[in-house]
């Protein structure tokens, strides 16, 4: 950062900074949410209460370009600190109050959480985030602030309410160990004293340009800013607010809903989106490429939040979210079922082909349901590495992007047919063979978590549509069935097994089914040839399959039979369900 950016950096107690001159303070538009846990409380009290002396709280950076106009400086470093600094004072605040010393109470709040003038108005000293400002103001920085009896509606708030209870009782443990009201309000003092003495470094800046080197510099140097908060930065920069509206704070705030909606992080998102439309990049220098190449910032925006629904839609959406695309059953189905699998780098290409649909002049379905029995088989069994998936696909996904822009409309359907035909041979070279997956595939068993039992549903739903036909329609209600074992996991004694003898084959895929809850909750741990009454009540055919093939062979079930069944399960999934051809 050039130093003629810096107007003034100097070694300062927290009190001279903060809680004099009547300064005061205002989060910017650009900076993310509260993000402070339990965690960074608790050491930060730590630290706070178990210090002899003063001890160095890091560099706080503040803008000082508006004050003359505004009467705030905008923290550009420090915004996590100084609120919880604020939650802090708020709860010395509460507990003079409630020791009724009234004088202490308002000098906590007149004096550090907010300045009052001469008529007695109160200004508060920080102005978080306009996420965070009504519950700060309102459970925080007023006097009647009752922040226990509150109930937060969002996680910044809810982080809010648990630092200020973690402090709140850490505060009333040091207060139990004092035997008079004058002791304990001497434990305030001290406390707040300890607030005042914290040394920092105070940087000022006088020009809004600093603040965004300010950010690329603390960022190269390992200060946990992601590519997301770089470039939420650079757009605001590039997009100011206009007749009092912030149309850019409110379009990203709808991607980022969109994001963390899906369970996803958002700087994989960002890297997504960009791969699958310009250039195959690597997390570290996507950002770079973005600040390079984008004049267009209102452009990169609105392509932005167009991605982050369809990325959305892929993720979580339901089925009539899909009634647009033809074949949209099959579509979903699959979508569906790179959910299960939890393969993230599939959605480079999707990207690009759901957001060129119309464009295509081809329907994807069949593609898509080639890439689902390739994800099957090479990720989801072979377990082979992602690497060469992720880069595969943003190739493909960009030659996507040029054919829809480069053919004319009567070249485009052929041009995408040869693409999506050289992908299929491309992921078929890399494909193991039937030994290496009969192997792979052997090894798949029960575990309990939700990941697996999904898989294991997905599993047996495909089963179910092979044994079922193509002229039944079917569709799982995965909530409404269960993985039962065939050979339970602790058998009765009328098995005569022992559970040490059965744990390495008891959870093998050969020795499950799925089965409703209320046939499951009747079978238990009963004998086979007990069971079968049960299973006899199925709808589901590979249950059928299944109590037809004992009433041939008989009921033996042990690990011979085990490993048989899932041998055979392996041969039907990779030459039958997962077959992967042009």
């Amino acid at each position: 950062m050039s130093n003629e950016l810096i107007h003034d950096a100097n070694d300062e107690r927290l009190e001279d900074v903060l809680f004099s001159n009547n300064r005061k303070y205002r989060v910017p538009r650009y900076q993310r949410e509260y993000t402070w846990k339990l965690e960074d409380a608790s050491e930060f009290w730590d630290d706070l209460v178990s210090s002899d002396g003063p001890y160095f709280l890091g560099s706080f950076i503040f803008n000082v370009e508006e004050e003359a106009t505004s009467g705030y400086r905008d923290i550009i470093d420090g915004q996590q600190r100084l609120i919880t600094i604020t939650i802090l004072c708020a709860v010395l605040r509460d507990h003079a109050k409630a020791l009724s010393d009234t004088d202490k109470a308002k000098l906590i709040q007149r004096h550090d959480i907010a300045i009052e003038d001469k008529n007695g108005k109160q200004d508060y000293r920080i102005i978080p985030s306009d996420s965070l400002l009504d519950y700060f103001k309102k459970n925080i920085q007023s006097e009647q602030g009752d922040i226990l009896s509150s109930v937060p509606k969002k996680t910044e708030e809810r982080r809010i309410y648990d630092v200020y209870k973690f402090f709140y009782e850490r505060v009333n443990d040091l207060l139990l160990d004092c035997l008079s009201i004058d002791s304990k309000i001497n434990k305030l003092i001290e406390i707040r004293n300890k607030l005042y003495d914290l040394m920092i470094i105070n940087i000022e800046i006088s020009h809004e340009e600093a603040a965004y080197e300010i950010f690329e510099t603390t960022n190269a140097t390992g200060v946990d800013l992601s590519v997301g908060d770089l470039l939420k930065n650079l757009i605001f920069k590039n997009i100011p607010e206009k007749d009092n509206k912030d149309i850019a704070k409110e379009i990203w705030e709808q991607i980022t809903s969109n994001i963390e909606s899906t369970g996803s992080v958002l700087k994989q998102f960002i890297r997504y989106f960009w791969i699958s439309r310009y250039k195959f990049v690597t997390d570290k220098k996507v950002y770079k490429e973005i600040k390079k190449n984008i004049t267009d910032w209102q452009g990169l925006l609105h392509d932005l939040w167009s991605d982050s629904i369809l990325y959305n839609k892929m993720i979580v959406g339901e089925l009539n979210d899909f009634t647009e695309y033809k074949r949209s059953d099959r579509i979903y189905d699959s979508l569906f079922a790179f959910r299960i699998m939890g393969v993230s780098q599939i959605y480079i290409l999707l990207l690009s082909i759901f957001r060129n649909y119309k464009k295509l002049k081809t329907d994807p379905t069949n593609l898509i349901e080639f890439l689902e029995n390739f994800t099957f088989q090479y990720s989801v069994v072979c377990k082979q590495p992602a690497n060469y998936l992720e880069k595969k696909y943003a190739n493909y996904a960009l030659e996507i992007e040029k054919a829809v822009t480069k053919f004319s409309e009567k070249e485009i359907s052929a041009e995408i047919q040869r693409l999506f035909s050289n992908l299929k041979k491309d992921l078929l070279s890399h494909l193991p063979n039937y030994v290496f997956f009969e192997d792979r595939f052997m090894e798949i068993s029960y575990r309990n978590s939700e990941p697996m039992r999904m898989l294991i549903k997905y599993i047996f739903s495909k089963f179910e549509k092979f044994y079922a036909g193509p002229d039944r329609e079917l569709r799982i209600d995965y909530p409404s069935i269960n993985i039962e074992h065939l050979l339970p996991q602790h058998p009765s004694s009328e098995w005569g097994l022992d559970e040490n003898e059965i744990k390495e084959y008891v959870n093998l895929l050969g020795n499950l089914i799925i089965i409703s809850k209320h046939i499951n909750g009747r079978v238990q741990n009963k004998l086979i040839n007990e069971k079968l009454s049960e299973y006899r009540k199925s709808q589901l055919e590979i249950t059928k399959q299944l109590v037809k093939k004992f009433e041939e062979e008989g009921t033996e079930w042990n690990k011979e039979k085990i490993l048989q069944r899932q041998k055979k399960l392996a041969e039907i999934a990779y030459k039958s369900i997962w077959k992967c051809q042009i």
